[in-house]
């Protein structure tokens, strides 16, 4: 869960890459070389920033600053944490989730599917989503359900045949779990500045949620709506959700 501390207070809000670019700039930053860690979703998006810094004059905030998005991140923090990953398990789940309908024993309504057309793609997708969110097999468990349940089985005969093979949002929860429980994992130096507007997977934002010196800036979606706010407040806690409130003068419903 986001809690409203250290890491997540007095959120600012952006609206364009100068603000962003702006807020980059305003990082607090110690030392002869200042360091800084600007987490971006794209190559794309870090090389505007850049440019950006450039085009008001800030090129002296590029040195010492890191550019990098969340899936690298968080692999250096599995990998400082010995935990071996290796990541592109997307391309490979429909064939595991095919294999785990025919293997998985005691199931009780998805059976006799590994022939039907479109249920591995399907599962696959489902199995994708359910990690994004940051659940686990033994969430499904949990709801008592006997389709819950064999989605539960179907997930962990993926995860065993898997082995050290993870998928975005699996490196995501699992960097997450280990950043809690030793901060020490995080090796960039200095503050680090997150880009967020309620759009995340819970798994990027449990991620995001447990960096160190981490910064947030919330952008601004247009038409603001009641749902984004509490979306937000999930995600990233209440001062996030106030401060994108407050700057968008207001919700609708």
């Amino acid at each position: 869960m986001p809690l409203d501390d250290a890491r997540v207070n007095d959120p600012r809000v952006v609206v364009d890459v100068r603000d962003w670019a702006a807020r980059v700039a305003a990082l607090p930053s110690a030392g002869a070389l200042p360091t800084r860690t600007i987490i971006v979703p794209s190559e794309a998006v870090a090389h505007g920033l850049r440019r950006e810094l450039i085009r008001q004059g800030r090129e002296d905030v590029l040195l010492g600053a890191r550019f990098a998005d969340a899936r690298t991140l968080s692999l250096e923090v599995l990998e400082g944490a010995d935990i071996a990953v290796r990541t592109g398990e997307e391309s490979l789940r429909a064939v595991r989730v095919r294999a785990a309908l025919r293997s998985t024993r005691g199931l009780k309504y998805f059976v006799a599917l590994e022939s039907t057309h479109g249920w591995d793609a399907a599962f696959a997708r489902t199995l994708q989503e359910l990690e994004e969110a940051g659940l686990s097999p033994n969430d499904l468990d949990a709801a008592n359900d006997p389709r819950a349940s064999d989605v539960a089985a179907i997930w962990r005969s993926v995860l065993d045949a898997a082995g050290p093979s993870w998928t975005r949002g699996r490196c995501l929860r699992g960097a997450a779990g280990a950043l809690a429980r030793d901060p020490t994992l995080w090796s960039e130096e200095g503050h680090t500045l997150a880009l967020v507007d309620g759009h995340e997977t819970a798994a990027l934002a449990g991620f995001l949620n447990v960096i160190p010196r981490r910064e947030l800036v919330v952008q601004i979606a247009r038409p603001a709506r009641t749902g984004h706010a509490e979306r937000m407040r999930r995600l990233f806690g209440g001062a996030a959700a106030s401060a994108l409130g407050a700057a968008s003068g207001g919700a609708r419903a």
